[in-house]
């Protein structure tokens, strides 16, 4: 609706202008061999109701696609979740996690689910923790509370 997208509750004006996008019904396609499947995705839901999926997030996927090569986890909530696209509303996820990250991901399969993820996670309602997988020998208890620094030198080193 005049270059951005419309709120839900947005009524069409005379002079606006409006710009309808084709729903594709993607087919996710990997250019490498291991690839989830529908079925794969469908074992990694979590947990579902009317307003929202709780999905395990695999290693190596990421959440958005930017190479048409490449297939992303919300390739896989559109396709699931077909049915409830419509022009003003795509279910989403509330948050991000990396390509490299596996966890725990939230979507929203209606618009007023998406806005209280969004509210909670805004309003710190909720809490992210991350688990890492180190080599060496670590006491059995420690806590390190401070923010990792990216080597520019090492591209996967932090």
């Amino acid at each position: 609706m005049n270059g951005k997208r419309a709120k839900e509750e947005y009524r069409i004006q005379e002079s606006d202008v409006v710009v309808i996008r084709k729903l594709e019904n993607k087919n996710p396609k990997a250019s490498k061999d291991e690839t989830l499947s529908m079925e794969d995705f469908k074992k990694r839901i979590l947990y579902e109701d009317n307003n929202r999926l709780i999905v395990d997030k695999p290693y190596d996927m990421v959440m958005h696609t930017t190479n048409p090569k490449d297939i992303a986890i919300q390739d896989y909530l559109d396709i699931y979740c077909k049915k409830l696209i419509t022009p003003t509303f795509t279910p989403s996820f509330g948050y991000r996690l990396d390509k490299d990250t596996t966890g725990v991901l939230v979507a929203a399969k209606t618009m007023p689910a998406l806005q209280y993820i969004n509210k909670i996670i805004r309003d710190r309602e909720i809490s992210k923790m991350y688990y890492a997988i180190v080599v060496g020998k670590f006491p059995d208890h420690m806590l390190i509370d401070k923010a990792l620094e990216k080597s520019f030198n090492e591209k996967f080193k932090r």
